[in-house]
């Protein structure tokens, strides 16, 4: 799920009169659909968003990331992939260096 943005307010401010009087009611009710709008947005739009787990739709594909050298992506999440590719390519290297000495100390790796 992309993260879709706001959109607009409910209430169109610039239809509403510049001279309120009388109307404490109404102001109030107005003020509240803004808050109303937002709080919808955050709930039901933005978070789901946010705390989605289906791959290539997560969260965390959502969230641009900067550029870090050595890891490839432009979000959390590639840049999280591209890190634990690099923990696990480092972590098979270890292992096959560790081979590679005990064959040459005569030792064996498998018991």
């Amino acid at each position: 799920m992309a993260l879709t943005p706001f959109g607009n307010f409910t209430l169109d401010w610039t239809a509403k009169p510049t001279k309120i009087s009388g109307q404490a009611t109404n102001f109030k009710t107005w003020l509240n659909t803004r808050t109303e709008d937002l709080k919808t947005y955050i709930n039901d739009t933005l978070i789901s968003a946010l705390s989605a787990t289906t791959d290539s739709a997560s969260g965390a594909d959502q969230i641009g990331a900067t550029a870090i050298s050595g890891w490839s992506g432009a979000t959390v999440q590639a840049i999280m992939e591209s890190a634990k590719a690099d923990v696990d390519l480092k972590e098979t290297i270890a292992n096959v260096n560790e081979v590679k000495r005990r064959m040459l100390m005569g030792v064996s790796y498998f018991g």
